[in-house]
């Protein structure tokens, strides 16, 4: 079998093709910030007239951008897929899916009078979940991501680059024994070019992707695969602030890599070995088993004070790496969430430290939205700073971190903003069907059974990891 390096999104590949300047790609690669439904028309009837929805190298991107462009505007259904008779026969599978996955009354109505009914009892579906088996799957989520700007979109990409670990396999393949095993590691491999590709093509065009890529880096441990990868993508996209080394180590039979994350002043410098973050967060996940939320929980006043100082010891270390590298987003992370927890514990200082990191942080990375989710939920905690929560909780859900919605709605309660907080709950469980907490405290706050305090039991690393 002759395997083919696998590139086909027409959403995807721009800046090879030459593509990137026509109008239609355009207005589809920047949808979820333009919200302009005036091209669709001619979009949709191009896309029928040129079988789109039948061909394999296109039918994946166009369904999912399609449907997602249709859950923001349900009136276009009525206007241009009401009548699926004027649909070619072999396009309208796409056509029931599409309408399956815009998740409107419209579009369950349609179903069900045009041979869509196994459709309509299917689980909801969750993009972050979406399994990467084929190129397709690849242009499936880069299509959810341009019509909705959706975060949960990229993460499926991004667990591709596990593919890493088969490289070469294509290069094998045509003088192997041309197993199944063989052709599955071929065909792995092409999934991960692809992935590899589109992450930096697009990942130039759009700032958000590559501060989600950051966000991940920063975030909780991943695999290794995809740490090497998403640590070669950020050396390209950003050569100024990130670069990969491989460094000969005692004892190691091969080089080590090292990420180094630099301050742009000290470019030509050579790159230092940066703090141990795996470490870093070992020690906090640790302790946020006991001070993540308000008021902390421990067994005896032994347990305590075992935290309390391996704390004191942990902000020490993470201010003694930022004094060397003070524009450096990871340490700002986690400093400002690791002084977070000193405040629950009520440790002098550190609550204000943890504001000054987080608003330092997002005057360098403004666009992150673990970085405002993890703020907001500080924020809100508080007794003094509630309110101010609010436009960090915004700023998250507009830049696609949907968990952001519940947070947000416990934070207009707080102001008293019963019917904000009921609008935003709704949301939230209208993306997160299974959450039966998100119903039940609608009901409670309908019936005027909630009160807002300080207590909020759900730590910024965990909830950060959620979108």
């Amino acid at each position: 079998m002759r395997f083919l390096f696998i590139l086909f999104a027409f959403l995807v590949v721009n800046s090879v093709s030459g593509a990137s300047d026509d109008p239609e790609n355009i207005w589809m690669k920047t949808f979820y910030k333009t919200d302009d439904v005036a091209p669709f028309a001619a979009f949709w009837n191009k896309a029928v007239a040129e079988k789109r929805l039948e061909k394999p190298n296109t039918v994946a991107p166009m369904v999912a951008f399609t449907s997602q462009v249709l859950h923001r505007h349900p009136e276009l259904i009525e206007r241009h897929l009401s009548d699926l008779k004027k649909i070619p026969k072999a396009q309208r599978k796409a056509v029931l899916r599409i309408l399956w996955l815009s998740d409107t009354p419209s579009g369950r109505v349609l179903l069900g009078k045009h041979g869509g009914a196994d459709y309509l009892k299917r689980d909801h579906f969750v993009i972050g979940k979406k399994a990467i088996e084929t190129a397709g799957d690849l242009d499936f989520c880069w299509g959810w991501y341009f019509a909705t700007g959706d975060l949960a979109a990229l993460d499926p990409i991004l667990s591709a680059l596990e593919f890493g670990e088969y490289v070469g396999a294509l290069e094998r393949y045509p003088t192997s024994k041309k197993t199944e095993a063989d052709r599955a590691a071929a065909i792995k491999e092409s999934i991960f070019k692809a992935a590899m590709w589109s992450l930096e093509a697009n990942g130039r065009e759009d700032a958000k992707i590559v501060a989600h890529m950051e966000q991940k880096v920063a975030g909780p441990p991943l695999p290794q695969e995809r740490i090497i990868w998403l640590a070669t993508l950020l050396s390209r996209l950003r050569p100024e602030t990130y670069k990969v080394m491989f460094v000969n180590e005692p004892g190691q039979k091969s080089p080590k890599m090292h990420f180094a994350i630099r301050n742009p002043t000290e470019a030509g410098a050579p790159p230092q070995k940066g703090p141990d973050l795996a470490a870093i967060d070992a020690s906090l996940a640790h302790i946020a088993s006991h001070a993540r939320s308000y008021p902390p929980k421990f067994a005896d006043d032994g347990e305590r004070a075992q935290i309390e100082t391996e704390l004191r010891t942990l902000l020490g270390e993470i201010a003694a790496a930022l004094a060397g590298a003070v524009d450096n987003t990871d340490l700002l992370f986690r400093d400002a969430y690791a002084n977070a927890m000193g405040h629950n514990l009520d440790l002098s200082g550190c609550g204000q430290r943890s504001m000054d990191s987080y608003e330092h942080l997002l005057a360098l990375s403004p666009e992150n939205a673990a970085a405002h989710y993890c703020y907001g939920l500080f924020l809100v905690s508080t007794a003094a700073h509630q309110k101010e929560s609010i436009p960090h909780l915004e700023k998250a859900v507009a830049l696609g971190c949907n968990d952001a919605l519940y947070t947000l709605a416990l934070a207009e309660l707080s102001q008293g903003n019963k019917d904000a907080a009921i609008k935003h709950l709704q949301e939230y469980a209208e993306r997160h069907p299974k959450d039966v907490d998100a119903q039940q405290m609608i009901e409670h706050i309908e019936k005027s059974e909630v009160r807002f305090s300080k207590s909020y039991n759900e730590a910024p690393a965990e909830a950060a990891t959620k979108h």
